[in-house]
């Protein structure tokens, strides 16, 4: 779960109404329940995870990171077949499919401020083409990176938490963020390092 920031927020209210409807899924399923925060967070919505904690035994591990400076994604990755991140999140998102899964995103509150009639003017005019989509700013701008995701096969959104079919789990495809970003920064170091090297030849032909 992440937090509230300059587009989205979190609040205690949509924590005990959506989360709560999760734990009580996965309560009356047997299932088990592993939950981290993010430092974006507030307080209240941390002292309702805290109290449907002690409601529900189905959350094995609660972690929260404002209080506890150890990250258990990874772990958690290590050990769970189906993966569940708020919309804020992301990087979350990416990390997960990474790690294989098909994400299932829970859309959150948006805040209500001119930027969003900013943001969606701009929308409308990448719609009509005349804008590019690199030109999406906010909300949309993640959005779009979030469909993106769900197009490829490696999240989904969940617009009912009472209903999870449509979470396959793994996605079993090739896809690694930290891989690709490693071939990209290759590539372009090799890249540069040719360009200085037909540089320096250019200079000794020329001596």
């Amino acid at each position: 779960m992440g937090g509230s920031d300059g587009n989205y927020q979190i609040t205690p209210k949509w924590a005990k109404e959506n989360v709560g409807s999760l734990l009580e899924l996965a309560y009356q399923g047997g299932a088990d329940l592993y939950v981290t925060t993010s430092r974006r967070t507030s307080r209240g919505t941390e002292q309702v995870l805290e109290a449907l904690s002690e409601k529900y035994p189905c959350i094995r591990y609660l972690c929260i990171a404002s209080r506890d400076p150890y990250n258990p994604v990874y772990g958690i990755f290590g050990i769970v077949t189906h993966v569940l991140a708020t919309e804020d999140s992301v990087s979350m998102i990416s990390e997960a499919a990474t790690a294989g899964f098909c994400t299932g995103v829970l859309p959150v509150e948006h805040k209500k401020s001119f930027k969003r009639v900013l943001e969606a003017s701009a929308l409308s005019y990448a719609e009509r083409k005349i804008l590019t989509p690199k030109r999406l700013f906010g909300i949309p701008k993640f959005t779009r990176a979030i469909d993106n995701f769900c197009e490829r096969g490696l999240a989904r959104w969940v617009k009912d938490v009472t209903d999870l079919s449509c979470l396959p789990g793994k996605h079993g495809l090739e896809f690694c963020e930290a891989k690709r970003a490693a071939e990209w920064i290759a590539s372009n170091l090799s890249a540069e390092g040719m360009k200085k090297g037909q540089a320096g030849n250019s200079r000794n032909t020329d001596g």
